[in-house]
């Protein structure tokens, strides 16, 4: 059997988390994809993949030769795509993002990238947690804060400011924050990643200082959609990112309140695996999601 095509059904058993699924997705019997990484061991004689009844795991020697598989089939797939226009590309992409984000930004002018690209699809997974770009076989992700990973490498996208909000049920009930003192009387909706135990603070800037003063809060979350709808159900005050907030202030139905202590703004990346080259698919893709962004911020 073919050398390449035994490693794309190795990398699909890895990004699937089984030989099960990940015959379904191939359309393959499951024996043909045990085979398959039964030979790319038997070729290198080391094992890859740790086996039991439930799940599999990587050996040592199998992270390295995943990450030499995916480098291989990368530049296969961009020596097939080099000499192509644009508009004939085809393929899939894997995106994940903030599900905000995608409402915001993506999905409304997603036409257009079909438009231009009508052979490239989009696999669109949205939640807002750290993920394993090289095992989950995702190109891309768009996250918010400060790149840890130096694996990876970050494109910056926008900065985004945000806006104090409270509901206006919620103001109903138990007023509007006027300053900083009136908010040791009000709670906050408090947002964590990994929901983690931490101090809930109300984020301000104040000459070009920032400040924490810690609140009290009854609720954590840790999903963009939970936060927004959270304060819309007059659950507590939150700093909302102003495109996600806009709408219902005009609407009327989220406050904005004490504009002068805002939290600094936030930086939204691009942040995708650090190699020599980018598959042209993928290249433009951020190039259209640049343009996006530039629509909604300008500057």
């Amino acid at each position: 059997m073919d050398k390449l095509e035994n490693m794309k059904r190795f990398v699909t058993v890895v990004q699937t988390g089984s030989f099960t699924r990940a015959a379904d997705v191939l359309g393959l019997p499951k024996s043909s994809v045990s085979e398959a990484v039964k030979s790319l061991e038997q070729l290198i004689k080391t094992r890859l993949l740790q086996r039991s009844t439930r799940q599999i795991h990587l050996t040592h020697d199998g992270e390295i030769y995943l990450e030499k598989c995916l480098s291989i089939l990368e530049q296969v797939d961009m020596l097939d795509t080099h000499f192509l226009h644009p508009s004939q590309l085809s393929g899939t992409l894997h995106i994940d993002m903030p599900s905000r984000f995608a409402a915001n930004i993506i999905l409304p002018n997603l036409h257009d990238w079909y438009d231009s690209y009508p052979n490239i699809n989009i696999k669109l997974s949205c939640h807002d947690q750290r993920t394993d770009l090289i095992k989950d076989g995702i190109d891309c992700v768009i996250r918010a804060g400060q790149l840890e990973d130096s694996s990876l490498i970050a494109r910056p996208l926008l900065m985004l400011s945000t806006i104090n909000c409270v509901s206006t049920n919620y103001a109903d009930e138990y007023g509007v924050p006027m300053s900083l003192d009136d908010l040791h009387h009000h709670v906050l909706i408090d947002y964590a990643q990994n929901l983690q135990t931490q101090t809930p603070v109300f984020e301000y800037v104040k000459e070009e200082v920032v400040h924490h003063l810690p609140m009290t809060s009854k609720l954590q979350v840790n999903s963009t959609d939970a936060y927004l709808f959270s304060c819309l159900s007059g659950l507590g005050l939150a700093q909302i990112p102003d495109l996600s907030a806009r709408s219902y202030i005009e609407s009327g139905e989220l406050i904005e309140v004490l504009p002068d202590l805002k939290a600094p703004a936030i930086p939204i990346s691009i942040i995708y695996p650090s190699r020599r080259q980018i598959p042209k698919r993928l290249s433009l893709f951020m190039d259209w999601l640049q343009a996006q962004t530039k629509k909604v911020r300008p500057d």
